[in-house]
């Protein structure tokens, strides 16, 4: 057959082919995004939690601190008390 008859099929096909990659190249760059998403979820989840249980430690710290000042200032009361 002419070279003529050939050169729409041939087209034709190429662009199939161009735009099933396209495709193909669509859909995986989606799952990547869709990926990437997922990760710096979990990872935010877990600076959120990291920070939750810092801030719990710290409010600990904080409680054990206010005991301690408050047993040392009942001390100096009672020496005082008994120095009078």
């Amino acid at each position: 057959p002419p070279r003529s008859t050939l050169f729409p099929y041939t087209t034709l096909f190429r662009s199939e082919t161009l735009t099933s990659l396209e495709d193909q190249q669509q859909v995986q760059q989606q799952e990547l995004q869709d990926s990437y998403e997922a990760q710096l979820d979990e990872l935010q989840q877990q600076y959120e939690e990291a920070l939750a249980q810092k801030d719990t430690e710290l409010e600990n710290q904080q409680q054990q601190y206010e005991e301690k000042i408050t047993s040392l200032q009942q001390q100096i009361e009672t020496i005082r008390d008994s120095l009078n």
